[in-house]
């Protein structure tokens, strides 16, 4: 919430500020017009007063030029940071396109809308915000409207994932939603991969480095971390020992290659 009134403000004085800037500016123009105007009729003006008129012309033009720049500097910055992060982008909607969306009487069309997201969460969970838009086609108000209000009325729910922001329905349990917040990446994804194909019969270490072209160090490491998690098994203990997926980690190999897939 402090989030939103945030960009509401950060919003309001920039659009104040270039406002007012064009209108400082509009009222300078007319002053020195009617000024100038009754300078050049009186033939007894003085050339000091015709200086000063210019001075105070320039100085206000500065001003409200620095008004206009500061207001158009903060709507850029605002524009610019909703394009970099979409966890900011989507806060942004919420804050500025949310209030005029809302005031619309819900349609078949708003209903509709929110039953596909909820399906669509529900069979993509963890898929980010661009994401859902672009898979279900709807624009970046609409979107960020219906999930606002689905996540408010407690259907879905939401997290920060770097500059990302993600979703998934509300009915999922709590380690559902713990693996679907920490999804296996990377490396340790790669090793799983390989583990996967692997079938029954596992694999050695020394045919994963060669799959993965990686030192025996840095498969150490993470062959110690999903052992940790219990994501990989050995399929039989010897010298050369072959590991395979648990059944918990073949899950999470699921779930990661759908939020990878999903982006």
């Amino acid at each position: 919430m402090k989030g939103i009134i945030g960009i509401r403000v950060i919003f309001f004085i920039g659009v104040f500020a270039l406002l007012s800037g064009i209108l400082l500016q509009f009222d300078n123009d007319i002053n020195y017009s009617q000024q100038d105007s009754d300078i050049m009729s009186e033939s007894m003006a003085k050339e000091s007063d015709e200086i000063d008129e210019r001075i105070e012309y320039s100085q206000n033009n500065d001003q409200s030029d620095n008004l206009i720049f500061a207001g158009i500097g903060v709507l850029f910055s605002l524009l610019l940071i909703g394009l970099s992060f979409e966890f900011l982008k989507v806060l942004i909607l919420v804050s500025l396109l949310i209030p005029i969306v809302s005031k619309r009487n819900s349609s078949e069309d708003d209903i509709l809308n929110r039953g596909r997201i909820l399906g669509y969460l529900e069979a993509n969970a963890g898929i980010n915000f661009t994401a859902l838009r672009d898979g279900l086609g709807l624009a970046n108000g609409v979107s960020a409207h219906h999930l606002n209000l689905l996540e408010s009325n407690g259907q879905i729910i939401s997290w920060r994932d770097g500059k990302l922001r993600r979703y998934a329905i509300s009915t999922l349990s709590q380690e559902e939603v713990r693996r679907i917040q920490n999804p296996i990446i990377g490396t340790r994804l790669a090793i799983l991969e390989v583990l996967g194909d692997s079938g029954n019969m596992g694999i050695s270490g020394p045919e994963i480095r060669s799959k993965l072209s990686i030192s025996r160090q840095l498969l150490s490491h993470h062959m110690l971390e999903l052992r940790k998690y219990n994501l990989v098994s050995l399929v039989k203990e010897s010298k050369r020992p072959r590991w395979q997926n648990s059944n918990k980690g073949n899950e999470l190999l699921t779930i990661s290659k759908k939020i990878n897939i999903s982006e």
